[in-house]
């Protein structure tokens, strides 16, 4: 099995996948970098697989490993989740507008996509501290942005109230939540996120080096 990480040849002792995404992680700890993406034989290897490879051999083939820097991997990511979040505006507004026609069903397939969007801003605060070693909610927030405690606090009331306002069939309620609340608050969370993104990538993972740890792996 031949193993590069970022094109450079990595010497690895047994022909596995496990061996070779053991030597491509500890190559890119070395470097102060993390695994981003994986080939074998030029074709791309699923998560599923990064993360429980087993021992099966791969004698002769080619697997690829692409790194990246961690600091500046969170903040690409916080950058396109407050993006996301902008365009989910719409959403909320078009739900709202759905449901004030009465029609819930296709409101709810409207609501559905702008969660899914609050979902992938929540992982990638979680994944974003634990890739970088401190707490992401901890970071510095640019002047009259609230801090991200207050900015997760208040998601999770709006979320309460969408949640009562639904099952108790409070389609106004309901309503009002989405068309104002909901867009307000991505418009915090975007400047936060970007805000953070700005403010980490200044920085280049101080507090990562100062906290003792080591990035992980951004795969697997």
């Amino acid at each position: 099995m031949n193993v590069f990480v970022d094109d450079q040849p990595v010497t690895i002792s047994v022909p596995t996948l496990a061996e070779a995404i053991r030597a491509a992680r500890a190559e890119a700890q070395r470097h102060g970098r993390v695994v981003i993406d994986a080939t074998l034989d030029g074709v791309s290897v699923p998560d599923e697989l990064l993360s429980s490879p087993g021992e099966e051999t791969f004698a002769g083939s080619d697997v690829r490993f692409a790194t990246a820097d961690p600091v500046d991997l969170v903040a690409s990511t916080l950058r396109g989740v407050a993006e996301a979040l902008h365009e989910a505006k719409a959403e909320h507004v078009a739900a709202a507008e759905l449901i004030q026609q009465g029609q819930i069903e296709n409101a709810m397939g409207r609501l559905t996509t702008a969660l899914g969007v609050w979902e992938q801003a929540r992982t990638a605060v979680i994944n974003g501290s634990e890739l970088l070693g401190y707490s992401i909610v901890a970071s510095s927030t640019p002047n009259g942005t609230p801090s991200a405690q207050q900015a997760i606090d208040a998601l999770a009331q709006r979320l309460g109230e969408l949640k009562r306002a639904f099952v108790a069939q409070d389609w106004s309620g309901l309503s009002d939540t989405l068309a104002y609340d909901m867009p307000e608050l991505a418009d915090v969370w975007c400047k936060l996120l970007t805000g953070i993104a700005d403010d980490d990538h200044a920085g280049r993972g101080t507090r990562m080096a100062t906290s003792g740890h080591s990035p992980q792996s951004g795969v697997g």
